[in-house]
């Protein structure tokens, strides 16, 4: 109704000016669809005018939909150019909400209500914080339990080491899941709701072995670690995936994603405190005692006995925390596939084999820009999160600054002032993320983005304040260190318009090809970043404890650690930042042009690529020549595309030899096929 009406308004201001008429409205021939559905529009061979179809209408327009300075009906006067300019608006405004409409969830006004919010976030709260819980509790708790630290090292290497190999996997899994198929529709809800079964069971076993199993402990382990990364993937990926389908604009994607991080700051809270305050807590409620199984002749029992309570109490702290993830995943993630079903529109073409599929993401110009700068995020992260503790324990040194008759305060010990640290870094990053959406919605979601990418590399630089005897100083730097980490939602929001720019040039949705870099460049990472520092340490002259106790450490360890703990950090997030200056899609226009371009691809329609300004036909393989195609985009250096001439709704293009380096499909039955071929090519 809006496009007819300003088509209405368009020819009676033409007539007003004495100028020519439009041509009159004629029906568009049925085709095949181009982008989703909508009749592919029909080419003018008489006149150098551009019919422009929508909805089985088409009206003659020099230019292409998002050109708006372009005459009409081949005039060139004022006149016409501010027509264009009018017409063209109401078609923007028309792809607009063609497009709002395939979104479940987005309301009139453009929002999504907070239920669904919070539907989608909840299951954060068990999904970072639990492999939290993995890597800071676990390892010794199993070895309290008996297990070797050889075995654990081994399984925990393992089961990494199968996950950074399933993630790309899982990810094209669930892009190219047939929605139809199952009792539960959908690409990421059949996943999620399966998934959520053996993920819950799973954390469950691995929180709370059985008490006595001798060797067994190292194998019960191994086994359900590595099962238990792997239900992660399966479950996880999907869910992240289906965040960007809920809302179309920026502001609100940012909101969503901003709920997913509030969860996942209380999660971690959870997470990194519970199994120590409930162990107190247990210890304090459970009283253990030893001598009906001890005689006061036998010390070594009285020891023994001791350790076995304590161990008692660790692993009772961890059945209860781990029951309470366990449930809440899997009755948050159940509820969230039963109230919220996925985009239509999502699902609407085919997908296309794997290589090519991952490949055509890395030729996505924004997310090509990005990968450098979240290497270099995920490195400054892994370097933190590794070397911290040997900041504390080594350049700090809690134990011996500690003043004389001091030495009972807990500020005097490392594990406190690092468990301080953690708590206090979670605490500033949960305060800090309602001011950092603030802003946001205030300034831009680009602006913030960058911002606090540069307060990042700021605050890390803080840490050499905090340096030998100063505790508190530490943990104070480390709530400072926080506020930017309270952002890291941005990065989410940022990658969901990446994702609608592919969506733009390829005419399908792959969020789990983009979404699960999210999670596979920090694994990556975090591999060498773990395990060099470490041998830096070593081969600069650290001295070992001896009997549980520190040793003091030369100068040169000291600087050592400082420097890969504080300096590489804040080199890699100043060339962070850097890169991301040059992000091709910062412009909140360039974002609206992207998803008014999906519109008006659903019509199909072409329409101005917002950054190279190069004309995006609404193209698909189709029949017969989608193998070929496919076939040939799973070379790097080779690129097939449209001949200008094919048609979208053509079954009988064949792939040719076009220019050097290029492969077109074109249409046989008017053009034949070029015999010109390559020097290079076989």
């Amino acid at each position: 109704g809006d496009l007819r009406r300003g088509a209405f308004r368009m020819q009676t201001a033409q007539g007003e000016e004495g100028g020519a008429p439009p041509a009159p409205m004629q029906r568009v021939s049925e085709g095949s669809p181009g982008h989703g559905g909508g009749g592919a529009p029909s080419r003018s061979t008489s006149s150098g005018d551009e019919p422009i179809g929508l909805g089985g209408v088409h009206l003659r327009q020099a230019s292409a939909p998002g050109l708006s300075d372009q005459s009409v009906g081949g005039q060139s006067s004022h006149t016409g150019a501010s027509l264009a300019g009018r017409f063209g608006r109401e078609m923007e405004r028309f792809f607009e909400v063609l497009r709002r409409g395939t979104f479940l969830y987005v309301q009139r006004d453009g929002h999504v209500s907070l239920g669904t919010k919070l539907l989608y976030a909840a299951p954060s709260l068990s999904t970072l914080s639990l492999v939290v819980m993995i890597n800071v509790h676990l390892p010794l708790f199993y070895e309290a339990m008996g297990a070797s630290l050889g075995y654990i090292a081994f399984f925990t290497a393992l089961a990494r080491s199968l996950d950074v190999m399933t993630d790309p996997g899982m990810a094209y899994l669930s892009d190219s899941w047939p929605a139809s198929r199952g009792p539960i529709r959908g690409r990421r809800r059949p996943f999620m709701a399966t998934g959520a079964v053996f993920y819950a069971a799973f954390f469950l076993a691995l929180a709370a072995p059985p008490g006595n199993l001798g060797f067994g402990v190292n194998l019960w382990f191994g086994f359900f670690y590595i099962l238990f990364f792997l239900a992660n993937t399966y479950t996880t990926i999907p869910y992240d995936a289906l965040g960007p389908e809920l809302a179309d604009s920026p502001q609100e994607r940012a909101d969503i994603f901003f709920a997913c991080g509030l969860f996942d700051v209380v999660g971690t809270l959870l997470a990194a405190s519970g199994p120590v305050v409930l162990g107190m807590w247990w210890e304090g409620t459970v009283t253990c005692v030893c001598g009906d199984t001890c005689k006061p002749t036998e010390p070594d029992c009285f020891a023994r006995c001791e350790v076995f309570c304590r161990t008692d109490d660790e692993r009772a702290a961890m059945l209860i925390l781990g029951g309470f993830f366990a449930m809440w995943h899997l009755v948050s993630m159940l509820l969230l596939v039963r109230g919220i079903e996925e985009r239509p529109a999502s699902t609407s073409v085919a997908p296309p084999p794997l290589v090519p599929a991952f490949l055509s993401a890395m030729r996505n110009k924004p997310f090509r820009k990005l990968l450098p700068a979240w290497a270099c995020d995920s490195v400054n992260n892994s370097l933190i999160s590794a070397v911290l503790p040997w900041y504390i324990a080594y350049v700090v040194d809690p134990e011996a600054s500690c003043p004389a008759g001091e030495e009972a305060s807990p500020w005097c010990h490392s594990s406190f002032v690092l468990a301080a640290a953690l708590i206090t870094v979670l605490i500033a990053a949960g305060a800090s993320a309602p001011i950092w959406l603030a802003l946001t919605r205030r300034y831009g979601k680009h602006r913030v983005w960058l911002s606090f990418n540069l307060l990042n590399a700021v605050t890390n630089i803080s840490f050499l304040a905090a340096g030998y005897g100063r505790s508190r100083a530490v943990v104070a730097v480390a709530a400072l260190n926080g506020v930017p980490l309270g952002a890291k939602f941005l990065s989410e929001a940022v990658l969901a318009d990446i994702i609608d720019y592919d969506e733009f040039k390829t005419g399908r949705r792959s969020e789990g090809s983009f979404m699960v870099f999210k999670s596979f460049l920090p694994k990556i990472v975090g591999i060498p970043c773990s395990a060099i520092p470490i041998a830096l340490i070593n081969a600069f002259g650290f001295v070992p404890s001896v009997m549980g106790e520190k040793q003091p450490q030369p100068e040169a360890v000291k600087v050592c650690i400082a420097i890969t703990f504080v300096v590489l950090p804040v080199i890699f997030a100043c060339v962070s930042f850097v890169i991301k200056l040059q992000f091709p899609l910062g412009d909140p226009d360039k974002i609206r042009q992207v998803g008014v371009g999906i519109g008006a691809h659903m019509q199909g329609q072409p329409f101005i690529d917002p950054i190279s300004r190069k004309v995006i036909e609404p193209w698909q393989p189709r029949g017969r020549d989608a193998w070929q195609y496919w076939l040939l985009e799973s070379f790097p250096s080779v690129r097939a595309r449209a001949h200008p001439r094919a048609r979208a709704r053509d079954s009988s293009a064949r792939v040719c030899y076009g220019a050097p380096a290029r492969l077109r499909l074109i249409k046989s039955a008017r053009v034949g096929c070029a015999t010109h071929r390559p020097s290079h090519l076989p």
